[in-house]
């Protein structure tokens, strides 16, 4: 292996030792799918009922004149009580004011809130990494999935390529959506921190699957030599074979850095 990325994986290695314990390992599904980058449409073209829930209506915005007179509060993002509710918690999540997020949420903001334009609550508070704020979303109900197709997430790949592994956790766990193990990990190889990486390795996510895909394959790819180094001290195999070509051999074709086909090769114990 070479220099670099013995250095990483020593280094790599005395940070994370015991951080995150492994979980149980869950089987790792065939389907291969690549990272899908969807965004609701709103709610056009999609006939949604109106809920009446204590005065909250889906598609309208709360107010809560009726609850106290127009005046500001003392919080980072000034509550005006004659506007509606839901740009206000918009505008505290952005600000990172947690405090006016739950006080907007107690004067009647429906957590369950589709933005005409602009992202759900969720997407904002993942773009910040804010745990917090996430937690105060997850604990009122607020939106995760859209409308238009209520088994896709829109935290995970956001979570998983920007934020570190306290966040993913959170974002997994919480999800309401059934979690396609092999993308989030392949997400993580390519774009994600290490930190995340080594969580999903110790949770059981795949790492391969014999035949068909590799998450050093896709780390490789994307030049991520850190992902190679957690990797492979994780415990994925540099010997998996993919469509028939040796993984040593394929990053060698696909034109990855030179010290990370070093490394994998090395690791697989091929000479040359």
């Amino acid at each position: 292996m070479t220099g670099d990325l013995l250095t990483e994986l020593e280094s790599h290695g005395a940070a994370m030792a015991g951080r995150l314990g492994p979980e149980g390992a869950a089987a790792a599904r065939g389907r291969i799918a690549k990272v899908r980058r969807r965004r609701a449409a709103g709610v056009v073209a999609v006939l949604v009922p109106v809920l009446g829930l204590g005065g909250w209506f889906l598609g309208t915005s709360s107010r809560a004149s009726n609850i106290q007179p127009a005046h500001t509060d003392p919080t980072a993002v000034q509550i005006s009580y004659d506007e509606p509710l839901e740009p206000q918690v918009q505008q505290a999540i952005v600000a990172g004011d947690h405090d006016a997020m739950r006080k907007l949420f107690e004067l009647g903001a429906y957590p369950l809130h589709i933005p005409v334009e602009g992202q759900y609550y969720v997407e904002s508070a993942v773009a910040r990494c804010d745990l917090e704020a996430l937690t105060i979303l997850d604990d009122v109900g607020a939106r995760r999935a859209p409308v238009s197709d209520i088994s896709f997430d829109v935290a995970i790949e956001p979570a998983v390529t920007t934020c570190g592994a306290d966040v993913v956790e959170h974002v997994l766990e919480t999800s309401p959506v059934e979690i396609d193990q092999v993308e989030v990990m392949s997400m993580a190889a390519s774009r994600g921190e290490p930190d995340v990486v080594t969580l999903l390795a110790r949770r059981g996510y795949p790492l391969e699957v014999p035949g068909e895909w590799s998450a050093l394959d896709d780390a490789a790819r994307a030049g991520e030599h850190r992902a190679v180094a957690v990797l492979l001290e994780e415990g994925a195999d540099p010997t998996v074979v993919i469509d028939g070509v040796p993984l040593a051999e394929l990053v060698d074709r696909e034109g990855t850095p030179v010290e990370i086909v070093d490394a994998i090769r090395a690791a697989a114990g091929v000479e040359g």
